[in-house]
């Protein structure tokens, strides 16, 4: 067409016929890149006349998304992230250190917690929960109670008040008739009312049913103090510190015990196949865009370029071919 074209104007200038077909050539070669770069996103559905579909519809990627998700797929599972490689991302000591420091962190906010509160969040069962520290406490004073200083204690206490005691007795002997024995009772009982009395308790605490009426008594304050204690504040740092340093250890031993089981079952292909496929093409377009911006604005120029450079030629190629 261009050569009848030339034909036809034979009597127009030489110059003026290579700037009018480079012009056409330059626009022909610059749309078709940018044609080009668009037509790998776009369109993202397949466009129908009539019912038959017409070609190149939809985009390259948009057509072809589910297979380049499996190539690419392939390629990071082989290449990118091995299991060799994932393992010695988990093994270097970044992530022990930080490991460690989530676990601490994790401490530190759980033993702020009042009991009572953590209990119920972590669907426990609270009256269970109490209940247990009945029983320990029970046997905490049934073990206190058989004790020899719990015995000497009571001894103690039973000699300090063994006068009080005494004299209150006595008062009830204060009639005449009783004087006499009232004499005998000061003398001869006082010594040894502390140790009947140390006596006498000793026995009813460390009886099990004293100590289940003691508990029982004391179960709603129990429970109470119970609810509103945080362990934090009976836990000092330094202690959640080296709980938090023994814990990321035991960690890191698991995981190298189990290293290639736990990174042989991370199904890495599946992983990135359904990423892949279900990416956006939208957003895959701005990404790609905006990172080869400058690149896919210099194929655009250089198509304008060549369409250009091969507009001008074509008019002297055929001048020289006429006038042979």
């Amino acid at each position: 067409m261009l050569a009848s074209f030339m034909q036809s104007a034979a009597d127009w200038p030489i110059a003026l016929a290579c700037l009018i077909s480079g012009t056409v050539g330059a626009l022909i070669g610059g749309a078709t890149n940018f044609l080009a770069i668009r037509m790998l996103f776009r369109p993202r559905r397949a466009w129908r006349v009539l019912g038959c579909r017409i070609p190149m519809t939809p985009g390259m990627i948009p057509a072809r998304q589910n297979e380049l998700a499996e190539k690419i797929a392939d390629a990071v599972s082989r290449h990118l992230i091995t299991p060799d490689i994932l393992w010695q991302a988990i093994a270097g000591s970044e992530f022990e250190h930080a490991a460690k420091n989530s676990i601490h962190r994790y401490l530190q906010q759980t033993l702020a917690f009042p009991i009572g509160e953590s209990v119920r969040n972590f669907g426990g069962d609270w009256e269970r929960v109490v209940e247990v520290a009945c029983l320990h406490l029970r046997g905490s004073l049934l073990d206190l109670a058989a004790t020899e200083e719990m015995r000497q204690t009571l001894e103690k206490i039973g000699e300090r008040h063994a006068g009080a005691i005494t004299e209150q007795l006595t008062r009830k002997l204060s009639f005449p008739l009783f004087s006499p024995l009232r004499n005998v009772f000061e003398k001869r009982f006082e010594p040894t009312i502390g140790k009947a009395v140390a006596s006498t308790l000793h026995r009813a605490l460390k009886s099990p049913e004293t100590i289940a009426l003691m508990v029982e008594e004391l179960r709603p304050d129990l429970a109470e103090k119970i609810a509103s204690a945080r362990p934090g504040d009976y836990i000092p740092d330094d202690a959640v510190v080296r709980l938090a340093e023994a814990t990321s250890q035991r960690v890191m031993s698991f995981l190298h015990e189990d290293a290639e089981e736990i990174v042989g079952n991370i199904e890495i292909r599946s992983i990135v196949a359904e990423r892949v496929r279900s990416f956006p093409c939208e957003k895959l377009e701005e990404i790609t865009l905006e990172c080869a911006r400058r690149q896919l604005r210099a194929i655009t120029a250089l198509g304008f370029l060549i369409g250009g450079l091969i507009g001008i030629l074509n008019p002297l190629v055929y001048l020289w071919l006429i006038n042979r």
